[in-house]
């Protein structure tokens, strides 16, 4: 993380400095270094803020900034010139494209102005991921940096980000592209078992059809007159059928229509592999669904938080036990506190809270969902069986049944001695032959076709039993809140009195990237003693925490 925070700040303040007006140039370095100490100090603490004067001092020398490239850095000739110039990689290519793309819709709900804590909240992000996301997205769009006295740094987008690193990289443009293709690749290997239904039904009956039809005319004195003034029987399938069907998004369609309660009735061909393979897991999202309440709710809370306010949303609630106090066993906050850079505190009575200081610190004022609010928990949708109507479900099992009974007369047929030496004898051999070969993936389909929804169903009732006893676990850490037990009410007490709420305004900045150098309104000298004070604060709070 240390190494990628000083290339985005350099490349901020070389921004500024050369919008800047002439100045004596050891006076543009200090007014510089001190602007990204403070802007270090909040992630990194005073050890970065010293590497990252070092650095800045290397990179911006006595005659000016040089032009040493960054490692990594890509080449290009201009046209019709020798000239070589640095071709620069795209930051938002190498982080993560969840985060990415969190980092872009929290910047879409929040505005252009935000901090970490306002990102992390709002995306559900681990605090130095979504710092990390930040810097990436910031570096591609030249966004702005604003500096506050006591060090908080918020970051200032141009308007649709989004768009300006669309416009940049290629690799981000064809994203949605590539998810769209990855999708309708599963989504067309599940819909050919369900279109193999029907290839397979009137496979095996065609099958039976001519060999009873060359059975019987094989006992005639004349086969072909016989065969030819037999009832003829058309079949006509066009595979091509089963495109307008094509929808690469079904299981997300069909997760939302049912949570609606509602959404068009599915089609035949939907039906039949929703009753083989089921809509999906419906708690897909569930992990990502968690961080986002859990950020909404320690935001909405001033950033301070006890333990029984982050129980019901506990991975494992099983583990969760309540004396007439507390929880006994509070390790199931550890991964809350490490995503969001919480640390525990204990006030004046001895209660134990949680606080996240990221969180508190804001651009724009965010607060959370006012939706949150306590007594709510984390709840786990049982697996269904199928979401198809019980209609849909007999049509297909009763076109499932006629498959199998086909497939194994089909079968009867040529293990028939008597019937296959008919066959050969009337000149029909290629006919037993390709029966033969395509026996074993019917029997194969017409099997799995029912045993499949077998095994899915004893596993989801196993599932739905687990979920139901986890939802309920849940939903009594969620009661312990809204009780009326003392001990917990004082301690909700205690932290919605230590929370707190600062909201960063541009008229707090004291450094200012899109500024001048010298309508910066702290001198050097000033910013550095500032930056000492707070540097030392920072220190006492660490040994007075133990170290956390």
């Amino acid at each position: 993380m240390l190494s990628k925070a000083p290339a985005m700040q350099i490349r901020a303040c070389s921004s500024a400095l050369s919008r800047g007006t002439a100045k004596p140039k050891s006076q543009l370095i200090s007014k510089s270094q001190t602007a990204m100490k403070i802007s270090a100090r909040q992630s990194a603490g005073p050890t970065a803020s010293r590497t990252y004067k070092s650095t800045f001092t290397t990179m911006f020398g006595s005659s000016g900034p040089l032009q040493t490239p960054a490692k990594g850095t890509r080449y290009r000739r201009l046209k019709n010139s020798n000239t070589i110039v640095a071709k620069r990689e795209v930051e938002s290519e190498k982080i993560d494209a969840k985060v990415r793309d969190g980092v872009l819709d929290a910047l879409n709900d929040l505005g252009s102005r935000v901090t970490v804590g306002d990102v992390a909240a709002k995306a559900g992000l681990k605090v130095e991921t979504a710092e990390e996301g930040l810097r990436a997205v910031a570096a591609d769009t030249q966004a702005n940096i604003q500096v506050s006295e006591e060090g908080d740094v918020v970051y200032v987008f141009p308007e649709d980000p989004k768009a300006v690193l669309a416009a940049k990289s290629f690799a981000i443009r064809m994203a949605p592209l590539l998810a769209k293709m990855k999708s309708a690749g599963g989504y067309l290997m599940r819909v050919t078992f369900g279109t193999t239904l029907l290839v397979s039904v009137l496979v095996v009956y065609t099958a039976i059809f001519a060999i009873l039809s060359s059975s019987r005319s094989s006992n005639s004195d004349d086969r072909g007159s016989s065969f030819n003034s037999g009832p003829r029987i058309g079949f006509y399938f066009n595979p091509f059928d089963m495109f307008w069907f094509y929808d690469p998004y079904y299981y997300q369609r069909r997760r939302e229509e049912m949570q609606q309660g509602g959404g068009r009735q599915m089609n035949f061909l939907e039906a039949v592999f929703s009753f083989v393979f089921g809509d999906g897991d419906p708690n897909v999202a569930l992990e990502e669904q968690k961080w986002l309440a859990l950020g909404d709710l320690i935001a909405s809370k001033g950033g301070v938080i006890t333990a029984e306010q982050l129980a019901p949303y506990a991975d494992d609630p099983h583990t969760l036990f309540h004396d007439s106090e507390r929880y006994v066993d509070e390790s199931f906050v550890v991964p809350i506190l490490q995503r969001f850079g919480g640390v525990p505190e204990v006030d004046a009575d001895g209660n134990l809270l949680y606080r996240f200081p990221q969180l508190q610190r804001s651009a724009g004022g965010y607060i959370g969902n006012k939706d949150t609010q306590d007594g709510n928990y984390l709840m786990e949708s049982p697996w269904a069986f199928s979401g198809a109507s019980t209609g849909q479900l007999m049509a297909v099992v009763a076109l499932g049944m006629a498959n199998l009974i086909g497939v194994g007369y089909l079968a009867s047929l040529v293990a028939n001695p008597s019937i296959v030496t008919k066959l050969v004898k009337g000149g029909y051999a290629p006919l037993v032959q390709f029966s033969y070969s395509i026996l074993p993936p019917l029997k194969l389909y017409a099997l799995s076709f029912f045993i499949i929804p077998i095994v899915r169903f004893l596993v989801n009732l196993r599932r739905n039993s687990s979920i139901n006893k986890r939802n309920d676990q849940r939903r009594d850490a969620a009661l312990v809140v809204v009780g009326d037990n003392p001990a917990v009410k004082k301690r909700l007490l205690s932290a919605s009195q230590a929370a707190e709420r600062k909201v960063i305004r541009e008229s707090d900045a004291t450094y200012n990237t899109a500024d001048s150098v010298d309508s910066q309104d702290v001198e050097g000298r000033e910013f550095d003693r500032r930056l000492r004070e707070l540097e030392q604060e920072s220190e006492r709070d660490r040994r007075r925490r133990g170290g956390f």
